[in-house]
């Protein structure tokens, strides 16, 4: 008799990237009740001790928006176009950029330290450290949820109803979710080995503020430098959630294919330099 061969045939290049996209997912979602449990006690934590509590997750972004609006629209008096000149008008203009920036930071600045400051975590051999990141971008997405209805109460008392658009401030923000998780992978990783990478990142986060369309539209920007607004995954967040919140506009939906493919592969390159180093994480350590 002829022995049967048990070798399986190699996975197509279509099932390998197949399943570079489903892992970091299926990391998640194997472990999504302690990600759930520690996402909740960071929020928790934050704001524990506080007089005010979980108050401050509203406070907070109001205060950084009057700072702001004070600053451009009465003391640099700022108009964003011939449309838009009121002060009200302009404030909500500029909150919604700052909702998308502000998530931006709180990940990207979150990155460097966030396994250099769970050492602890390192030294247990069989602990998930890739579900972190899943916990960073979740708690900055819960202050994304506050900053977002804060907007709305303010459109209403301003402007009225927000258009129907609006509903799909959410899915505007979909690439710029899954850009931050492969961004937090590589950053995490990076960090581990690179302690001064926090510092530079503090720096970075600081001239991407003032290089993106925050205070200004975009269309002052040169010609010759807007598409570097297209690329730039901050930049183009900010400009489609403007788009749908106050010009009640549909979104370039070809433009937002683009980044939330680009946005994929981010995330799986993040993701398998992260599981690549985190060999060497507790040696480091």
């Amino acid at each position: 008799m002829t022995a049967i061969s048990t070798q399986t045939a190699p996975p197509s290049p279509l099932g390998r990237g197949l399943r570079l996209l489903v892992e970091p997912f299926s990391c998640y979602w194997k472990h999504r009740s302690l990600a759930w449990q520690m996402t909740k006690r960071e929020i928790q934590g934050r704001y524990r001790g506080s007089a005010l509590g979980m108050l401050w997750a509203f406070l907070n972004p109001l205060l950084l928006l009057a700072v702001f609006t004070f600053i451009f629209s009465v003391i640099f008096q700022v108009r964003w176009n011939e449309t838009v000149s009121d002060t009200g008008s302009f404030s909500l203009v500029l909150f919604t950029g700052l909702i998308c920036f502000w998530f931006f930071a709180d990940c990207v600045q979150g990155g460097p330290n966030l396994i250099r400051g769970r050492v602890s975590y390192v030294k247990k051999v069989v602990f998930p450290l890739e579900i972190f990141a899943w916990v960073l971008v979740s708690v900055a997405l819960f202050h994304t949820m506050i900053s977002s209805a804060v907007l709305f109460v303010a459109y209403f008392f301003i402007l009225g109803l927000p258009p129907l658009t609006a509903l799909l401030f959410p899915v505007m923000l979909l690439p710029l979710v899954f850009y931050m998780l492969g961004a937090v992978w590589f950053l995490a990783a990076l960090g581990v080995y690179l302690q001064d990478i926090g510092q530079l990142i503090g720096i970075l986060v600081t001239m991407i503020m003032f290089l993106t369309p925050l205070f200004y539209p975009v269309d002052r920007v040169p010609e010759s430098l807007r598409f570097v607004m297209q690329v730039s995954p901050i930049a183009y967040t900010v400009e489609a959630a403007r788009t749908v919140v106050m010009w009640g506009e549909q979104p370039n939906w070809s433009a937002w294919g683009l980044h939330l493919l680009a946005a994929l592969l981010v995330m799986i390159l993040g993701f398998a330099w992260f599981k690549l180093t985190r060999r060497g994480f507790a040696d480091v350590l």
